[in-house]
């Protein structure tokens, strides 16, 4: 996984996990002030790229044409891979089997791992079945904006789409609506 300063991502220094978030926390509690602050999450989000473990960029008239691509935010930490496989398993199915009137494309898009095991899996996972886009932003709740900006910057570097989709991988998407 990314330790901050790759080339890829040029984090200047991992961001530690963030705790839990409770609402009746004082602001100053150590579990409020160890959130990435919205400057932080913000250079994140500028500065992000899509990890080496994703598709590399194709030159501009080599974008795949397509009329919706989905990216469905899903957590790279174990467990998630049950969720994916259920989306797969379910609507993106059902996408495949039916005449829509145009191309959907879709990935699973994905923070770093927070273990190298977890990273190991998440290997496997996209050779099996070439779906997830890993960007190199640390996984948590707090750095979604970074995850969504980093992957829109893949998607418009190599998709040549009409619409653009966003959807959680607890969402149950319908495109024949």
């Amino acid at each position: 996984g990314c330790g901050g300063g790759c080339p890829s991502c040029r984090l200047p220094t991992p961001l530690s996990a963030p705790a839990p978030f409770f609402l009746d926390l004082p602001l100053e509690s150590p579990q409020m002030t160890a959130l990435p602050t919205p400057e932080r999450i913000m250079e994140l989000a500028l500065t992000t790229t899509p990890s080496a473990a994703s598709v590399a960029t194709p030159s501009p008239a080599a974008r795949k044409k397509c009329d919706v691509l989905l990216l469905i935010s899903s957590a790279a930490a174990a467990g998630y891979e049950r969720r994916r496989r259920a989306v797969r398993r379910t609507y993106l199915t059902a996408l495949r089997e039916q005449q829509l009137q145009g191309t959907v494309e879709y990935r699973f898009l994905l923070g770093e791992p927070p273990t190298a095991e977890e990273g190991a899996a998440l290997d496997a996972e996209q050779a099996e079945f070439g779906d997830l886009l890993r960007v190199c932003v640390p996984e948590s709740y707090e750095t979604i904006f970074a995850k969504v900006v980093a992957a829109w910057r893949w998607a418009v570097a190599t998709h040549d789409f009409a619409f653009w989709m966003h959807a959680d991988d607890d969402s149950y998407v319908r495109l024949d609506l």
